[in-house]
């Protein structure tokens, strides 16, 4: 079968690009490993899924675009109206708040099962979808003016472009034999989701120590949190073992007790913590997105959003191409993209990793610099409102 492009993938980021592309015009096929498609969050569950995300103003205004919003808002997510950040091995501490500037909110922390529901159920309204569920990427091969993949089953598809959005382990990185920097931060998240004593009130709250970070996520639930502990590997495997109620008196202690006494809803979960960013973001006809191009270190919660920003640029480039009848496959093209997103995404992971470097030493004199770090940069404004627009999204 042949098309405009494929994606393969049928994450967060690949849903959205096979949607954007399919508002474009484009004849789009899908590859996805899954079996079935994403199911919509259903109407009577109350648990909430532990794969969160804070989505920042830019990747809503995204879901603005594909008709998206409106449904992510009608089913559950939490607008956070302040931030609050503090070391908790001195007294530095920072404050953000929507009002301060003239915002109405901070972003929205969102489930991964609600944003890819809305994201499938405008995705198959589209005729010009083709989907492959249940099969992964054999092979691929190019000429001059096409692509070829051979899928598991041996049935081959050809396209004038690829887009691979399947993630950090990426087959196609791997098939088009592309080279990526990156470094394991020896850490693992614990997520989970707690029920917390006081409400949130619309709040993100994350506490720095020298052994990881911990960020208490605020749920559509007033009440609900998710929480993201980036620590050793150690430790993390101890969090997991603890019983619950162990669990929920460390957990209380560790966040300062900002939501009164929490307590364990469901179960823990862990990831390895690593970052990579790949040297070329496009090989022949072939281009890589979000996860497959980049990762980085949980801080700020960006790594979902980088992704949707490569969305939108590459959706851009090829609809502009495409628009005065060029080949949109074209590395002059693909280049175009890879100009717009690459030094973004570096200066994101170079931000991160000087976070985490930060935050995370136990050398005393760092320690005291970055405490006086923290104070000093809540009552400058203009540097306040920079980290502002970092955690936003919108730098």
């Amino acid at each position: 079968m042949r098309y405009d492009i494929i994606v393969v993938g049928a994450g967060m980021v690949g849903l959205s690009c096979v949607l954007a592309l399919a508002e474009q015009g484009f004849k789009v096929a899908l590859i996805e490993a899954q079996t079935t498609p994403p199911k919509p969050l259903p109407q009577t569950q109350q648990a909430f899924d532990n794969r969160v995300v804070a989505i920042s103003r830019a990747s809503q205004q995204l879901f603005e675009r594909l008709g998206i919003w409106s449904i992510i808002k009608n089913s559950r997510s939490c607008a956070y109206q302040s931030m609050k950040v503090w070391d908790s091995t001195m007294d530095g501490k920072i404050e953000f708040c929507a009002t301060d500037y003239f915002e109405t909110d901070l972003g929205h922390i969102i489930e991964q099962q609600v944003i890819l529901g809305a994201l499938w159920q405008k995705v198959a309204g589209h005729h010009s979808v083709t989907y492959y569920w249940g099969t992964t990427v054999k092979s691929q091969t190019t000429d001059e003016k096409i692509i070829e993949l051979t899928l598991a089953n041996d049935e081959k598809l050809q396209a004038t472009l690829v887009v691979a959005a399947d993630g950090a382990n990426s087959i196609l990185r791997q098939l088009c034999q592309l080279s990526s920097r990156g470094w394991d931060y020896q850490q693992k998240a614990v997520v989970a989701t707690v029920r917390g004593e006081l409400s949130h009130h619309d709040t993100a709250y994350q506490r720095f120590a020298s052994d990881g970070s911990l960020a208490l996520l605020p749920l559509a639930d007033p009440y609900h949190s998710s929480i993201v502990w980036a620590t050793s590997p150690t430790f993390a495997a101890n969090l997991c073992k603890q019983d619950e109620t162990s669990f929920n008196q460390t957990l209380t202690q560790e966040i300062d007790g900002v939501m009164g006494n929490l307590q364990l809803i469901g179960q823990r979960f862990t990831f390895e913590l690593r970052t990579h960013h790949i040297k070329k973001y496009a090989a022949a006809r072939c281009v890589f997105v979000g996860d497959a191009a980049h990762t980085l270190h949980p801080l700020a919660g960006q790594g979902v959003n980088l992704g949707f920003l490569d969305v939108a640029e590459l959706v851009k480039a090829v609809s502009q191409a495409k628009g005065k009848a060029k080949d949109f496959g074209l590395p002059s093209v693909l280049l175009r993209y890879e100009r717009r997103r690459k030094w973004h995404n570096q200066i994101m992971i170079f931000s991160m990793e000087l976070f985490k470097r930060g935050f995370m030493s136990q050398n005393n004199f760092i320690q005291r610099i970055r405490n006086s770090g923290l104070n000093f940069v809540d009552r400058q404004k203009p540097l306040k409102q920079l980290f502002a627009r970092l955690a936003m999204g919108t730098f």
